[in-house]
Order: structure tokens, then sequence, then C-alpha cells
């Protein structure tokens, strides 16, 4: 049970007394749920050393009837977000009841006992060969499958999930993202207890930092694509947790999932540095509440001078304007690298091309509402510009329009006819580059 605390502190290990102290149960009738950790790593050397000088820590198993067992796995998927039921779990009748034990700590060690019995230890390997399962196990641990086990019965839910989190989150060295939901889903489980708890309180009690935390619970809110990036990778290989949390960010300030798709490829592909990506995210958040720029600083400099940008355009077309440069300039990087139009990209071949063709239109329609305000020199230099990037626009759509009969991809940046001129937009924006 654990002792009564004030409002706003969480509990921690220390508040908690055990009804039973240390007895065996059989390993084959413990079940394990949903925790913090997901990664096991050297469950064979464990297994080996476990099997030589025995187990040091007992596993820490919860004991429920079945009315407990079913509100405990209502509140492990109310916080975890999974689909635990009744049903999946082994039961040991005691009389006319039936009984679920639960396992909170020790599933390394859980998973070594079950290497020793499925496979056997190294030693054993060595010696003997390949042998029927249980053979190791009974010669080393126990004839019956027993194993050391601490059991906690009659426990309240909520401090049975705390301690569950507890004892998975402070014993053992977790990844980054691992221990974010442990962080996360462990401040859920104390605000079940006690909803007046902040992030603060909590954050100081759990002897973490508050930006650690509040970065943990937006780890937990980004799609599943993004967090199985940093888990397991994807195409492009995987993702830095600290790109993660920096899209968070941008997640907390509007940008949608196919936004936040397209910076995490881009970040990839890009090799972007977590330190050079937070400060990207961090001006364009700055831009948005209007105390930066996002142009480089020559043409910042040139904007600022002529007095009109803030009249002219409001700075959410500026920043779109920005995106478009950015997306073109992340073309061009592809084409370079002769990955657009493969199946590891991020792009299609027919969707730069588009992009292309509209904004080359959309441009020529501008120039006349230009002409108003701009210098003849610089309007005969856009015109020249436009012309060229028309003819590329020509090209373009004749072999967008030949790849549609034939049912082909359009022709790549080496196909000579297609290529962009050094002075079309393009080429422009390959020479700024």
């Amino acid at each position: 049970m654990a002792k009564k605390k004030a409002a706003g502190q969480p509990p921690n290990e220390a508040d908690f007394t055990f009804p039973e102290q240390d007895t065996k149960l059989d390993f084959r009738v413990i079940n394990t749920v949903s925790q913090p950790r997901k990664e096991f790593p050297d469950i064979r050397e464990l297994a080996d050393s476990i099997a030589r000088h025995g187990l040091l820590y007992p596993l820490v198993i919860l004991k429920l009837d079945e009315e407990q067992c079913r509100k405990y796995l209502g509140n492990l998927n109310a916080i975890w977000e999974s689909e635990h039921c009744i049903e999946e779990l082994t039961v040991v009748r005691e009389g006319k009841k039936r009984i679920f034990y639960l396992l909170l700590a020790g599933e390394r060690r859980l998973r070594a006992y079950r290497h020793l019995w499925k496979k056997g230890c190294s030693d054993c390997l060595e010696v003997y060969g390949k042998e029927k399962r249980g053979t190791c196990f009974r010669r080393h641990i126990s004839v019956e499958g027993m194993i050391p086990t601490r059991i906690c019965e009659n426990m309240p839910i909520h401090e049975a999930l705390i301690l569950q989190m507890i004892e998975n989150t402070s014993r053992v060295q977790l990844s980054l993202n691992d221990e974010a939901r442990g962080l996360a889903y462990l401040y859920r489980t104390f605000r079940m207890a006690d909803p007046a708890l902040t992030v603060k309180d909590f954050a100081r009690h759990f002897g973490r930092g508050e930006t650690t935390v509040r970065s943990a619970l937006r780890f937990c809110k980004l799609p599943p694509e993004i967090q199985g990036a940093v888990d397991n990778g994807n195409d492009y290989g995987k993702l830095e947790f600290g790109i993660a949390v920096q899209l968070a960010r941008l997640q907390e300030h509007g940008c949608d999932e196919e936004e936040l798709l397209h910076r995490m490829k881009t970040a990839q592909l890009d090799r972007t540095t977590v330190p050079d990506f937070r400060q990207s995210v961090t001006s364009y958040l700055q831009f948005l509440r209007g105390q930066g720029c996002l142009f480089d600083s020559d043409v910042s400099r040139r904007l600022a001078a002529l007095g009109q940008h803030k009249q002219i355009v409001e700075r959410h077309i500026l920043g779109a304007l920005y995106t478009q440069l950015q997306y073109m300039l992340t073309v061009i990087r592809l084409f370079e690298n002769g990955d657009l139009g493969m199946e590891d990209s991020p792009f299609s071949v027919r969707s730069p091309v588009k992009v292309y063709l509209r904004v080359v239109q959309t441009l020529a329609q501008a120039l006349p509402h230009m002409r108003q305000f701009l210098p003849e020199k610089d309007l005969a230099m856009i015109g020249a510009t436009l012309a060229e990037g028309l003819e590329v626009t020509r090209i373009l759509e004749a072999a967008l329009a030949e790849a549609k009969e034939t049912g082909t991809e359009a022709p790549g940046p080496e196909e000579k006819e297609v290529g962009i001129p050094v002075g079309a937009p393009g080429g422009n924006l390959h020479q700024q580059d």
C-alpha cells in the first residue's frame, strides 16, 4: 500500500510496501503487458549469467483476481493506448478463483529465463550440443520451472501502475524514445491518482528537467510514422530523437502530418544535424510570431530597404514562398544525386514538374502587375528569365503528354531535351544553392 501524500506530489518507490515477501513461481504462468521499455539487449549474456550464478534480484509480480485484472487492463489500455484483454492472459486456478500473475518489473530477466528454457545456456550448448527444450533450465535453475519472485497482492490498481512505471523507468537504461514514452505514461498515471499534479512538480520529483518531460509529452503525440522512424528507422535510415522532438514543436504550431513527414524526409536526405534543425525550427516559429525573417540576410536587407514587403505580402504568404523555394532546392539536390523518380525518393518525377509548370505560369501572370514599381532593367531581366522558363514549360508539357500516352514516367534530368537552362528559374535557384 502507498502512504498518504500531499496533493501534487507523486509517490515514489519508498512509499510502497509489499504484502508478501520473496517466494517462487512457475515462470510459465507470468503474463507480460505494456511497459515503457521496448528494447531488451544482451538476453543471451544475461541467461548465461543466471545459469552460472543464479538470479540476484527477484521479479516483481502482481497477483490479481479476475475482477481486479479487468480493471487493471482497462487502466493500462487507457494509458498505453493498447488493446490488452483478459482472454489473452495465462490463468491459474486456486479453487474456484481465476488468478492472474502480471509482471511489474524484471522483463529482461524473465526473457533470460525463457531463453534458458527454449535454447539453453552457452556452456550447455558447447558441452552437450542442442538439447530437448527445458533440459538446461532444469539442470541449472529448477526442475519444476520455479523462479524467485516477489508477489504483490491486493494492491490498488493505480498504485500497481505507478510501481510498474517507476520500476521500468528508473532501474534500467532506456533509449531516449523509450524513456520519453515511459515519462509520458508515468505522468499520465500520476495524473490519474492526482489530477492537480503539474508537469513542473512531476519533473522535479522524478529527477528530470521540465523541458525533458514536456519534450516526452510532445514526442508521444507525433504521428506513428515519425515515432516508428525513431524506433526502427525507415527507407532513409533511423531518425534522430532530437529531430523528432523539433517536429513535435512544429506540430504544436499547426503543422499537419503531411508537412511533418515532408520535413522529416528532407532532414534525413540532407543529413541535417539536430542543432541545425532546431535552429531552423526556431527561426520558423519566430517568423510566425513576427520576430524574424526567413529569407537569407542579404535578401532581407534588400527587402527591408524597400520598406514595402510588409505592406504588399502578409507574413504567411512569405512563408509559403520560402517553403516553395526550399522545395525546389530539394528537388535539384535529388536530381543531382540521381534519386528523383526512384522508389526510395519522397517525390515522383511528376510532382516537381507540375509544381515547376505552375510556378513559371503564375510568375508570368504576375509580371504585368510588377511594371508599376519595378525598373525597366529589372523587368527586362525577369522577362527574359520567364521566357526561358516558359520554353522549358513547353518541353515539360510535351514530355508529360508523351509519358501519359506511353504510360511511362516523364524523362529525367539526364535526358538533354528536358534539361533546365541556366537562365531558367530552376537554373537560377541552382546557382543560388
